[in-house]
């Protein structure tokens, strides 16, 4: 904890010379959301990536600290099988459905980014823009004068209270939604001591993203805030893996990728909600809306199984028609194959193996 406050300290006082300024950090990685010009973002992110750059022998060295204490802690060296025993699930089977999800999208992808790239960077762009740029594209900075950061905190607070959640009110949520130098640009939240000490920051910048990222942090605060306190502090803080925190952040960030609420408060017409929609959305919406027309109501006894491996054990593996395996848990299953995944080992069921010890 002390190597991590050092660093984080050392972070916050370095600076990046700019145009003849100093500027900290944190700000010149803020700025590059809201510089209009392709040029200076390039200039900037340069200067900015090259001074944090100078930082990961440090962050190197934390991160193999943590990795130390969790494999003695765990008993686990192997930093795969240890994240798959604390996970419940297997990291091959899941970097085997991300490439297929990748692969699935490409085709739409390119299409939308030759499309939207043009419009939010414009002609002088590369033709593979350097990172310097995910910010302002993330933000949909171009299109500030219609999402400004003014209205940024007024409008997601109307929109929470509209659900019934007054955050104002909330006792247990802490609000820090003032522009302070140092602060991150993105919205955040810190559950202090879940339920009743839950922090929800943001410093909004201009642009899109501001509103969904406070959308997404603040249902993170309405969990944690609304957690049972009885509950260890382990899962008050991050419950599963964080899964069950996120559910409730992207279904209230997913309120600003209706097309009505760009209406209501940006007094947009159908037409114009529904092309931004598109360029927040891409392949995701069109994802979600094959599946919509597939479960169609009324709903089906079973939901349709899009995966190739899991739940299929007994069964071919579809890459070496080799039979899967399963591992059973008290609340699920892990599938995989052991001649594609653990170089024909079978795996232990590790807490049936400790009861029995």
């Amino acid at each position: 904890m002390e190597r991590e406050d050092a660093l984080e300290n050392a972070v916050l006082a370095a600076r990046v010379e700019f145009k003849g300024e100093q500027l900290p950090l944190r700000t010149a990685q803020a700025q590059l959301a809201v510089l209009a010009d392709y040029g200076d973002r390039d200039e900037l992110g340069r200067l900015a990536n090259d001074v944090s750059a100078g930082f990961n022998e440090e962050r190197l060295d934390v991160l193999r600290a943590g990795e130390r204490l969790e494999a003695d802690v765990s008993g686990i060296d192997d930093a795969v099988e240890r994240n798959e025993e604390e996970k419940g699930i297997s990291l091959r089977e899941l970097e085997g459905a991300l490439a297929a999800a990748n692969e699935a999208v490409t085709d739409v992808y390119d299409r939308l980014k030759d499309r939207w790239l043009e419009r939010l960077l414009g002609p002088e762009r590369e033709q593979v823009p350097s990172s310097s740029h995910i910010a302002y594209l993330r933000r949909l900075s171009p299109l500030e004068a219609i999402y400004t950061k003014e209205q940024a905190v007024p409008v997601c607070m109307d929109t929470l209270a509209r659900l019934g959640f007054d955050l104002e009110n909330e006792p247990n949520i802490k609000l820090d939604l003032d522009d302070r130098p140092q602060k991150s640009p993105r919205a955040c939240v810190i559950p202090a001591d879940p339920p009743k000490i839950v922090h929800l920051i943001t410093r909004a910048q201009g642009g899109l993203h501001d509103y969904q990222a406070f959308l997404h942090e603040a249902g993170h605060a309405l969990h944690y805030a609304g957690c049972d306190p009885s509950l260890p502090y382990t899962f008050r803080n991050i419950s599963r893996d964080h899964a069950l925190t996120e559910i409730y952040s992207y279904i209230v960030e997913a309120i600003s990728r209706r097309p009505g609420w760009h209406a209501r408060y940006f007094d947009l017409s159908d037409e114009e909600a529904a092309a931004l929609r598109e360029a927040m959305v891409g392949e995701l919406g069109r994802v979600l809306d094959v599946y919509e027309e597939k479960v169609a109501m009324p709903l089906p006894e079973k939901f349709p199984k899009p995966t190739r491996v899991h739940a299929h054990q007994g069964e071919p593996c579809p890459r070496c028609e080799g039979v899967l395996e399963a591992v059973f848990y008290e609340d699920y299953v892990m599938t995989y194959c052991p001649a594609c995944q653990t170089d024909g080992r079978v795996l232990k069921d590790r807490r049936l193996s400790r009861l029995l010890k």
